[in-house]
């Protein structure tokens, strides 16, 4: 498919099994009834927070593996929504989770490592015991300036990178069901390659901006009419976001 292909395919996509669409919605409901809860100033509710929260995560994870579900059948091309599976879906979201921590650590070690090689320790001490900042020395402030302007964007490229990386990551992810083949950093990246850096940074922002245009909808229909409002925003739009979401991942995957 090519990038036109791609969206047009993912805007029908959660169109195809609209039952299929209101059970995820109804799972985001769920989870932002308990979330609500959880957070309630009520002292009854407030003594049952932490048992909201551990259940509102459990349905958040499960939520999380059916749309990495989703990446992987689409990854194949298959106009197919899968049906939620409560365990197998607990077992991918939480693979999610440790693939999304792998491909944002990593640029945050380098960054950290990259500081401490630009900066140097002993000028982070001198500065951060500094209690008038008019007391640095000219020398020490201008290499600081200077390194921080240096950490600043290679941070922002790193991150760009890494999430370009990631889209590819959880591709594989969705694809194999290993974690392990998820977090092949080098295979990761080879195929980031192979489907094209700029290519991906292309997808993400269309899809970045559909997302914003979509969220404006769902935010305008929820101020316009409050209550079926938000109804309406969590269980067609929010699950339509997120399948769309997953649809275009994994057509892009399917392009390696």
């Amino acid at each position: 498919m090519n990038f036109g292909e791609i969206f047009k395919n993912s805007f029908k996509y959660p169109t195809l099994n609209f039952k299929k669409l209101l059970i995820l919605g109804i799972f985001f409901l769920i989870y932002g009834i308990l979330t609500a809860l959880g957070t309630s100033d009520n002292s009854t509710l407030a003594s049952l927070a932490v048992i909201f929260a551990i259940i509102a995560l459990i349905v958040y994870v499960i939520i999380q593996g059916y749309t990495v579900d989703i990446i992987g059948i689409s990854t194949t091309q298959k106009d197919e929504i899968p049906a939620i599976n409560f365990k197998d879906n607990f077992v991918l979201g939480i693979k999610s989770f440790i693939v999304g921590i792998v491909y944002f650590i990593i640029p945050l070690i380098i960054i950290f490592a990259l500081a401490y090689l630009t900066v140097g320790f002993d000028y982070i001490v001198t500065i951060v015991t500094k209690t008038n900042l008019s007391n640095i020395p000219d020398n020490i402030a201008l290499v600081f300036a200077g390194s921080l302007a240096f950490i600043v964007v290679i941070s922002v490229i790193l991150f760009i990178i890494f999430s370009l990386v990631s889209t590819i990551a959880f591709g594989k992810l969705g694809k194999t069901g290993s974690l392990k083949e998820a977090c092949s950093i080098g295979t990761v990246i080879n195929e980031t390659k192979e489907v094209g850096f700029l290519s991906i940074f292309g997808y993400v922002i269309v899809l970045g901006v559909i997302d914003v245009i979509l969220g404006v909808i769902s935010a305008s229909i929820i101020v316009l009419i409050p209550i079926i409002g938000f109804i309406i925003s969590v269980l067609i739009i929010v699950p339509y976001i997120s399948m769309f979401n997953a649809r275009v991942i994994g057509l892009i995957y399917s392009k390696v």
